[in-house]
């Protein structure tokens, strides 16, 4: 009987901790309004190079705040298009458009 009663309790412990496990992350949708190629960068580091058109998830990113800057790669006649955007994921999908 008692280790019918621990075993009781050992579940429902597992069960309550599983129900209030923390979101710590969220999702950021760029998305390329532009014919033309833009590399972006998420806090300066080179994430990916989008073609015109298209749109890319990045997945399971730590909450908190990301500085997003997308330049353009091809397209431009004198100095290719330079934005920056800053973002904050808080357990939820952003979504940037650019240029």
């Amino acid at each position: 009987m008692k280790k019918l009663i621990f075993a009781m309790l050992m579940l429902g412990s597992i069960l309550i901790n599983s129900c209030t496990k923390d979101i710590t992350t969220g999702s950021i949708i760029l998305n390329n309004l532009s014919s033309n190629y833009y590399s972006v960068y998420v806090n300066d580091a080179l994430t990916v190079t989008l073609k015109g058109y298209t749109d890319t998830t990045l997945t399971n990113r730590p909450n908190g705040t990301y500085n997003i800057r997308v330049v353009q790669v091809t397209g431009y006649l004198l100095t290719p298009t330079d934005k920056t955007f800053k973002q904050t994921v808080e357990s939820n999908t952003i979504i940037v458009n650019f240029p």
